[in-house]
Formats: structure tokens, C-alpha cells, sequence
């Protein structure tokens, strides 16, 4: 089956670093940076020639996997658990329920999410159907501006799949797997013990974004992944200082950076103090910039210079309307306090009107209005809210208590059990969410692009609790593996248990999980386009958020195979990009909701 060459691929870079001394957890990052250039590199140069093929990647994935094989030490593979300690194993419960749980999740439940069905799957089947990732009209302009790695490797997955997406939610849950891995490697350059490590992986595993997130294909743990990865070799760098080092350190930030944009706001603030390190050696300052700077640059030129070509800028213009125009102080604090409430919304309506009053008195004294234009995204109100299950809106309550409380032990505890490094990386982080409170707009979906940072933070909340201390670690331990078990059994999205279980349910219905209202009218449709066998090019138009992806899978289950799909109608710039040889035989309008 094709689609195992990935994996294969993956395995056998994965075996060259472990039986060449390196750690599993290390091979693992490493072999996960040499699998995400590589697919960067296949799917750019495949697709000047329109060869996003099955027969291309199939090609390309089977030799990078007979290639790995054959570099291997076979002799020197050992199992990764063979000095397995069995006094954590009741540490491991938490995770594998977490793992094995999200796991199901993803392969029982098709993508749902608003933003999957618009842009994020719906780039996807274009590039499929084009068999390059050029730009293309659309009237959803956010498939085309948006950074795109995640959306690249669910490609490689549909098309070495035959089309399907059964395996589209395994990029995210792939990622949260990584950035666990990575985040205890963090925790280990911090100066943590082993058992401070194993705490970390069960915070970061524990957080209730990150488990919805990790069954879905959006791309915000992709990004969590590859921060990680950036910010532990960078690490490495500025303690080894060995040249070899700055390699993985760019290649993990030029794909942070191709996979979200907000990536820019967390890496920076380490980017200034990995420099800052380093200025005294003008030498190794120079050297190390120029090789993280050329992978950066040569693994984002190609979505640059297609933004470029369209837009002028590489990062394109409509970005804009999502950075504050407001950036002073009480516009910063505004945000700094929105985007903390955020996270802490309960179940108790009397407490959140608490909080809510609280944040509106502030917002008084401060002389700015919480749901200012200028600091709120498209002037969002801001109003109470209370905990959700839905992976838009979830907030991260408990973890963020636990953060809070870790900053005065870090910063101001003793100098003997906090190290400088761990010092210096709470400062950085902390300066990450300042940075990202300056930029970007609060809304009411803040938290999902909070997720990097409550990652990188798992490693403080463990190192700030004493190690004289391991019944502060156990009772932490139980409270977030107990607290999760809502976000991970009752996803509003796709659930495990309950009414809407996705255990046995339709697959095609849970498509529309989250806009019930629209099946019906896209079943329609696609029933229109099956039982049209003459046409075979169909005209789609809708708003910016119109749902366009289920149009083509509902398209396919009943016809076997889709017919080719554009936008037209288009009005935005990507409208003057020509579409050859199509004339459309049918019309069908996207809908957000009816």
C-alpha cells in the first residue's frame, strides 16, 4: 500500500540515528526534521512539473525508504524500551490513554472542523486536482495565503491513499506524539530529572487543546512540533556550539514558519536570544545565521515567491486585518488579560461573571474598550463565555493556574534549583506571549493559537516543582490526567461517547458535525453531480467561509471519481489568475450556514 511509504521512510531514518548512539527521543526529532524537509523539497520541485502524482510520490517515498534501509546498521538495532524503568510505568497510563485514545479519534472520524472544511482540506483536493500547489482562483482566499507544510503532508497522505482521508488527522496526531517527545528534551537541556521529564510529557499531553486538536486537521500542534524541535536544538547550539546543530535548528524553524504563521511570534523572542548569545563571537554569529537563515529561506521560497507573484509580498496582503492597530500599553494589557480569561471560563456562570467583571473594571481603568475595533478582531465583543469541548473555543484553565503559579518559583526561587538556562527560557516564553499580545487581535478562538506556547511551558510547570518534593508531582499528575478525560471522550466535534458518538456512525453525516444544517443541501448537490454523467466540469462560488471540501467527498462516494471542480465568480485577486480550458456545465453555490 503507498501509503505506508511514508512511514517507512520515516522508520528507517529514524533506525540510522538510533544505531548510531543517538536516543530514541533525539532520533525521533531528528528523523521527524529529515522527513519534513524532504517532503518540502518533493513537493515543490513535483509540482513545477503538475507530477503530484501517486506514481511520483510513490516513487520518491520508495526510494528515500530503500535509500535509509540500506545506509542502515542492522546489526546494531535494538528495541527503544530495552532499560525501560518499571517505577514510571504508572506514568505511561495517562499517555497512552492520551495517545491511543486520540489515535482512534482520528482514524474513526473524518476531518469536521470549519476551518478543515473551508480552507484547510479544501487546498488539498485543489492541489490534488491540479497536481501542483501553484495558486488557483478561489473564492476561499485563505487555501492559497496560508502557510501550507501541514497541508502538504496530508496531500502525500490523500494521494498515496487512492483519495481518501482516512489518514488526513494523523499529521496533527503525529505532531502532538513529537512535541511530547520534544518537550521532555526541553525539560532535560533545562537541567529536569528523569521523573520531571515524564511529568512534562503528561502536562503538555494534558492539555485540553491539545488533545481535540490532535484528531483534527488543523495545524496548530504541527507548528507546536516544529517550535519544539526549533527551541531544543537552538539549545543544544548556544551550549555546544557546534556547527553541525545549526542545521536541524533551521530546518525546524523554516517549517514552523511554512506551517503557521504565528509561528514568527514564538520563535522570535528565542531567535533575539540565541543571537544575543552568541554576539560576542562575530564569527559564529555570522556562521550560524547564514546556515539557519539559507534552510529558512530555501524551505519557504517557494510559498514566498507564489504569495510574492500575486500579492507582492510574501506573506500577502489579507493578513492584515488579523494584527491590532492599537499597540500601547492599555491596548497590550487589554489583550494580555482577554487572552488569559480565555483559558479560565468554567462551567459555573456565577464565577465567570466573576472574571468577566473583573476584566470589564480593568478595561475601565485602563480607558479601552474590551471589544475595541482596533484590538478585537473584526470587532468581536467580548462577553462571557464557559468551558467548551470544542477545539475552537476550548480553553486550557487548569494548565494555566499551573503556569502562573510556576512563574514566581522560576523566576524568584532559588538559585540552586532553578537553573540559568531554565531562567532565561521563562523569560523568553514570557516575552513570546507579550509579543503575541502586541499583534494579534484577541477573539473568541484565541486559544487555539495559544496551544505552542501551553507546549513549551510544560517544561517550567515540571522544573519549578522541588525534587524533594514528588508528591506535588503525583497529585499534578492525577489532577490533569483526571481533568482531560472530558476533552478526550467527549470531543464536540468528533466524541467518542454520548448521542453523537462517532463510534459506528455515518461517515459521510460526521463531515457536517459541526454545521448539521448543511448536509442536506450538499448531499443534494452531489447527488445533482453524480447523476449528471455528461458533465464533467462543475463551477462552485460562496463566501470567503463557505464549506467546500464535503462537496467533494460527498461528489466522489457517489460517483467513484470527481469531476474537475473550480471556483468561479471569483472578485478577490486570485480572480485574475486564468483558469485553461474550462467551461462549466453546472453551478453550485457553497454555503457557510443555511
Amino acid at each position: 500500500m503507498p501509503v505506508l511509504l511514508p512511514l517507512l521512510s520515516f522508520q528507517a531514518i529514524l533506525l540510522n540515528y538510533s544505531t548510531r548512539g543517538v536516543s530514541y527521543r533525539l532520533a525521533f526529532l531528528y528523523a521527524s526534521l529529515w522527513w519534513g524537509v524532504l517532503l518540502t523539497v518533493a513537493t515543490e520541485l513535483l509540482s513545477l512539473p503538475h507530477l503530484l502524482n501517486q506514481i511520483s510520490l510513490s516513487s520518491f517515498w520508495g526510494i528515500v525508504a530503500i535509500t535509509a534501509f540500506m545506509l542502515l546498521d542492522h546489526s546494531k538495532i535494538s528495541l527503544p524500551f530495552h532499560s525501560f524503568d518499571i517505577r514510571y510505568a504508572a506514568v505511561f497510563l495517562p499517555l497512552g490513554l492520551i495517545v491511543a485514545g486520540t489515535f482512534l479519534i482520528s482514524i474513526i472520524s473524518p476531518p469536521n472542523t470549519w476551518d478543515s472544511m473551508t480552507y484547510h482540506m479544501g487546498r488539498v483536493v485543489h492541489w490534488i486536482q491540479n497536481q501542483s500547489v501553484a495558486h488557483y482562483p478561489t473564492n476561499i482566499i485563505r487555501q492559497l495565503y496560508f502557510a501550507p507544510w501541514a497541508e502538504f503532508a496530508i496531500m502525500h497522505l490523500q494521494i498515496l491513499s487512492g483519495g481518501g482521508d482516512y489518514f488526513a488527522n494523523l499529521v496533527q496526531w503525529f505532531a502532538m506524539c513529537g512535541s511530547l517527545v520534544g518537550a521532555t528534551l526541553i525539560a532535560e537541556e533545562l537541567g529536569a530529572s528523569r521523573s520531571q521529564q515524564l511529568l512534562t510529557a503528561v502536562i503538555a499531553a494534558t492539555i485540553p487543546m491539545g488533545i481535540l486538536q490532535s484528531s483534527s486537521t488543523q495545524n496548530d500542534y504541527v507548528a507546536s512540533f516544529w517550535l519544539v524541535c526549533f527551541i531544543y536544538f537552538g539549545l543544544r547550539l548556544l551550549k555546544e556550539r557546534e556547527t553541525r546543530l545549526a542545521i536541524p535548528t533551521g530546518a525546524a524553524l523554516g517549517l514552523a514558519i511554512l506551517t503557521k504563521g504565528t509561528a514568527y511570534i514564538y520563535a522570535l523572542p528565542f531567535v533575539l536570544w540565541f543571537l544575543a548569545s552568541i554576539i560576542t563571537d562575530l564569527r559564529q554569529l555570522l556562521k550560524y545565521t547564514f546556515i539557519i537563515g539559507s534552510i529558512f529561506l530555501t524551505l519557504n521560497s517557494g510559498h514566498y515567491l507564489r504569495n510574492t507573484a500575486l500579492w507582492g509580498n510574501p506573506l500577502a496582503a489579507d493578513i492584515d486585518h488579523v494584527q491590532t492597530t492599537r499597540r500601547d500599553l492599555p491596548a497590550v494589557l487589554s489583550n494580555l488579560s482577554r487572552n488569559l480569561v480565555s483559558n479560565t471560563w468554567t462551567s459555573s456562570q456565577p464565577l465567570n461573571m466573576l472574571q468577566f467583571d473583573a476584566i470589564s473594571r480593568l478595561h475601565t481603568i485602563l480607558g479601552i474598550d474590551a471589544s475595541d475595533p482596533a484590538t478585537s478582531l473584526n470587532g468581536a465583543p467580548f462577553v462571557p463565555f464557559t468551558l467548551s469541548l470544542h477545539e475552537d473555543l476550548a480553553g486550557n484553565g487548569l494548565h494555566s493556574l499551573l503556569i502562573l503559579s510556576s512563574l514566581p518559583l522560576l523566576l524568584f526561587g532559588s538559585r540552586n534549583r532553578t537553573s540559568s538556562p531554565a531562567r532565561l527560557y521563562c523569560l523568553t516564553l514570557l516575552s513570546s506571549f507579550v509579543l503575541f499580545s502586541l499583534l494579534l487581535k484577541w477573539n473568541p478562538w484565541i486559544t487555539r493559537l495559544q496551544l505552542p506556547g501551553f507546549v513549551l511551558c510544560a517544561p517550567l510547570v515540571s522544573i519549578a516543582i522541588p525534587a524533594h518534593r514528588p508528591w506535588v508531582a503525583r497529585i499534578i499528575m492525577a489532577l490533569v490526567t483526571f481533568a482531560a478525560i472530558p476533552w478526550l471522550f467527549y470531543n464536540e466535534s468528533r466524541p467518542l461517547l454520548g448521542e453523537w458518538s462517532i463510534i459506528g456512525a455515518d461517515r459521510n453525516a460526521l463531515y457536517f458535525a459541526t454545521n448539521r444544517g448543511l448536509l442536506d443541501y450538499y448531499d443534494q448537490a452531489a447527488s445533482l453531480i453524480a447523476n449528471s454523467k455528461d458533465c464533467s466540469a462543475v463551477g462552485v462560488y460562496g463566501d470567503v467561509d463557505a464549506y467546500e471540501y464535503p462537496l467533494w467527498v460527498l461528489v466522489r462516494s457517489r460517483a467513484g471519481k470527481v469531476p474537475r471542480i473550480e471556483h468561479i465568480n471569483v472578485e478577490n485577486i486570485s480572480g485574475t489568475i486564468p483558469l485553461k480550458d474550462f467551461t462549466p456545465c453546472m453551478q453550485i453555490k457553497l454555503h457557510q450556514t443555511l
